[in-house]
């Protein structure tokens, strides 16, 4: 018995414990608002932002992603330990802000005066700044949750791309001069999703044990 516990502990290295997630979400949440305020200075911020932030159903939109970017954040690093922490409610939490966010934007769409209104100028630049804004995040992200042991790495990416393409939708709001519906929906929130998706395919093979 001696000889087989050794040979199974002969491999095992110490290792440090993980930083409370409220701690890494900080680090990390920091960064990436550092990161998108950069890359906004560098594209500009809409002229009328002022008069944008006048308007309180933005505000109402604004303070939903920004605080499903932080709740969904959250829950990406709590799930980086393998029982989660033991917490569920960032995870739903992130979802009822999900639901809120995606009926408000419904509404929008369906009571816009002019849904379609330019809803295909710029969609080239709305991408390459979905890119812009999504990719080096949410590759910090997928790193730092690599050193950790989740059991349940899709629903950690889920998180970690929700939370990202949070902040994305809000920079590319900041950014993009066009209101239109349609122009949201396609331009500012269905490249999130590809790339969300695309991003958690090839993430994967980095947060398995």
């Amino acid at each position: 018995m001696d000889d087989l516990i050794d040979k199974l502990g002969a491999e095992l290295k110490p290792v440090r414990p993980l930083i409370a997630p409220s701690r890494r979400m900080s680090v990390w949440m920091l960064g990436v608002v550092i990161y998108m305020l950069v890359i906004a200075s560098v594209i500009h911020f809409r002229a009328d932002l002022f008069d944008l932030m006048q308007s309180p159903v933005m505000v109402v939109e604004f303070v939903l992603a920004l605080l499903m970017a932080f709740v969904s954040g959250y829950a990406a690093f709590c799930l980086c330990a393998p029982d989660g922490y033991g917490r569920r409610w960032p995870v739903r939490g992130a979802f009822l802000l999900l639901a809120l966010l995606s009926a408000l934007l419904l509404a929008m769409f369906i009571l816009s005066p002019e849904p379609i209104a330019h809803a295909h100028l710029q969609w080239h630049e709305c991408v390459a700044k979905s890119l812009a804004f999504f990719v080096v995040p949410i590759g910090a992200l997928t790193y730092m949750a690599s050193k950790g042991a989740s059991t349940q790495p899709k629903l950690l990416l889920g998180m970690g791309i929700l939370s990202v393409s949070s902040m994305g939708y809000i920079a590319l709001r900041l950014t993009c001069p066009d209101d239109a519906a349609l122009h949201t929906v396609i331009y500012h929130i269905l490249p999130y999703i590809f790339i969300g998706f695309v991003s958690g395919l090839l993430a994967q093979r980095f947060l398995r044990w």
